[in-house]
């Protein structure tokens, strides 16, 4: 059983529970595809969605699935674009968005949305994730740090 059929599963079960994923690799599924199928969770589960996402970090598993592993800068982009194409389908009909890495071209994602669900975004990057984190998510994932390297890390980016 997939991990979207495992949410619908759970969705159905505990109407209460927020559902979600810590953290999907964004090269894993085309975001068009997640988009989608995030949407149709949403709905399913009245709202109660919260998408984790992330750039991609365990070189190993990528090579053990065939995919490219770029340089971090790389990926971390290849994230931030799909988070803002996932916010295009799921709030214009048709969507259109052209990326430096996807497009879609009157792309339709219904039922869209209401409320649009949670993104979080994962990663322990001190620039480029802290900077999608704040201009794209809703929410952060990372690994647990003292409070004064969090300070430290939110004011280099201009948020603390």
């Amino acid at each position: 059983m997939d991990v979207w059929t495992q949410l619908k599963w759970i969705a159905a079960r505990y109407p209460g529970q927020l559902l979600g994923t810590i953290v999907m690799a964004n090269s894993y599924r085309h975001p068009s595809l997640l988009a989608k199928m995030a949407a149709s969770l949403q709905a399913l589960s009245h709202g109660r969605l919260v998408l984790g996402y992330g750039a991609g970090w365990h070189a190993s598993e990528y090579r053990a699935y065939g995919y490219h592993f770029p340089a971090a800068r790389i990926r971390i982009a290849q994230m931030v674009e799909p988070v803002r194409l996932m916010c295009t389908m799921w709030t214009d009909s048709p969507a259109n968005f052209e990326g430096t890495y996807y497009r879609v071209q009157d792309a339709y994602c219904e039922p869209r949305p209401d409320p649009m669900p949670v993104v979080m975004i994962g990663g322990d990057g001190e620039r480029l994730v802290l900077r999608a984190v704040a201009e794209h998510a809703d929410w952060w994932n990372t690994v647990t740090r003292p409070v004064p390297v969090l300070r430290h890390r939110f004011r280099d980016i201009g948020l603390g």
